[in-house]
């Protein structure tokens, strides 16, 4: 028969002793995660607000109603303008700003196309270079439907003007040396807008259409319309230069970052092999040099927030924060988390999602530390690494919502190493209470050298 037995309650792993620092400083950093994402929330909301409002200007636009886009227009500026203050430069955290503003410039080029047969002006600073040509692309997908209703109207000048301007944007494009990416695609897709007006004005050549009846005022002001001179710049060609100009210099300053990272990132990558075969000189010594180069790769990005948020750089980061705070835990008997701002973590200078990324990796430094211990039956050394990794898992949980999104896929490796030191201990109190006494290697005497032949 099945006995209801109620369970003991679960054994205190001493996290509130032993990791009070690292808990209340995940608290302080959870405080301040929760308040930028709630400004980034906010932000984000007035953003999407815009680019709904951008993309209702753009479809009065295409039906006819200049006044009512002309109003959307309005709104969706203000909207995005009140989201400026939650913007970071290269951010991932918040890309919602970046869209809405293409849609607003596309819809704005769009308005400036039917205003003056040309795509406009760059507007104000406040849009990147990537913004602005996301915008412009996005604009001849527009102006090409445009273009199609204008052709089924029969309205021929019109069509040619479309066409003129997509070939001229697509002309100034060709310059730019553009990597894979969301405007590498775009550019590709303007080549076949152009291609289908191309057509659109063969089949119209074909097949003419009607001229206007005489008196027909309706299709006299279409045909005036579409006979006005075009100005001399279809596009802007000064700022499509500009663009191009800044984009290859960041283009070569992110190659060069890139290149400047893997020096550092290997230094402490060695180091953590180090720390591991218990080689604390040469550790240290691997992770005083990669922190010297980080240093001098963050004081030549600090100008350059967009190379401040790249990957690369974001990585190398996090694995010399694993590496420091790898050295420091073994350091401190029992083990214990270096805080952020700490010197050896350089200050202030990493992230609170670079910091925390390397705390979650630390614990699987940790696991490795604690395999090898548990070969030696040292179940002390084993219980203080599970203790670090329990604490750290719980400084996750505790931030909840407001965890950086980089760290989502550490949780379940986060999970795993905690449960692998679950089991070491489990392991060890069985053969600790077996009373098994572990061999000694049997060390075989070498053999004694040949005699020479007498």
């Amino acid at each position: 028969n099945r006995m209801c037995v109620l369970p003991s309650a679960p054994r205190a792993l001493g996290l509130a002793r032993r990791h009070a620092p690292f808990l209340a400083h995940i608290e302080d950093l959870a405080a301040s995660l929760r308040e930028a994402r709630a400004g980034r929330e906010a932000s984000g909301k007035a953003a999407r607000a815009a680019q709904d409002l951008a993309t209702l200007a753009i479809h009065r636009r295409q039906i006819g109603d200049a006044d009512g886009a002309a109003a959307a227009l309005s709104a969706a500026a203000d909207d995005l303008g009140a989201s400026l203050h939650g913007r970071v430069d290269g951010s991932d955290e918040e890309p919602t700003f970046s869209t809405a503003a293409q849609q607003l410039i596309a819809a704005e080029t769009f308005d400036a196309f039917l205003r003056t047969g040309t795509l406009g002006a760059r507007p104000s600073s406040t849009y990147t270079d990537e913004e602005w040509l996301g915008g412009l692309i996005a604009a001849t997908h527009e102006v090409g439907r445009y273009a199609g209703l204008a052709a089924t109207a029969g309205d021929v000048r019109s069509v040619e003007g479309a066409a003129a301007v997509v070939g001229a944007l697509h002309e100034g494009l060709m310059n730019f040396d553009f990597r894979n990416g969301s405007l590498r695609r775009g550019f590709d897709s303007v080549k076949y807008v152009e291609r289908r007006l191309e057509d659109t004005l063969y089949e119209l050549k074909l097949f003419p259409p009607p001229p206007p009846a005489a008196g027909d005022a309706s299709a006299a002001e279409a045909t005036s319309a579409g006979t006005a001179v075009a100005p001399p710049a279809l596009v802007d060609g000064a700022g499509l230069d500009a663009a191009r100009a800044a984009y290859a210099t960041l283009d070569a300053a992110r190659e060069e970052v890139i290149k400047k990272c893997r020096e550092p990132q290997k230094q402490a990558k060695q180091a953590i092999y180090a720390l591991q075969r218990g080689d604390g000189a040469a550790g240290g010594r691997q992770i005083e040099a990669a922190r010297k180069l980080a240093r001098l790769l963050l004081a030549e990005v600090k100008p350059h927030p967009t190379l401040r948020q790249q990957a690369a750089l974001k990585g190398m980061l996090e694995e010399l924060a694993e590496a420091a705070l790898f050295q420091h835990w073994l350091a401190i008997p029992g083990g214990a988390v270096l805080l952020r701002g700490d010197e050896a973590l350089l200050g202030d200078e990493l992230s609170p999602s670079e910091y925390l990324g390397g705390v979650c990796d630390l614990v699987g430094e940790i696991g490795r530390f604690a395999v090898r211990r548990a070969a030696d039956r040292d179940a002390a050394a084993v219980q203080d690494a599970l203790s670090t990794a329990v604490a750290v898992q719980a400084a996750l949980l505790s931030l909840g919502h407001a965890a950086p999104r980089a760290l989502q896929k550490k949780a379940e490796p986060l999970r795993t190493a905690v449960r692998k030191m679950e089991t070491l201990l489990y392991e060890l109190s069985l053969v600790e209470r077996s009373g098994r006494v572990r061999a000694e290697p049997v060390r075989e005497e070498p053999p004694p050298p040949p005699q020479p032949d007498e």
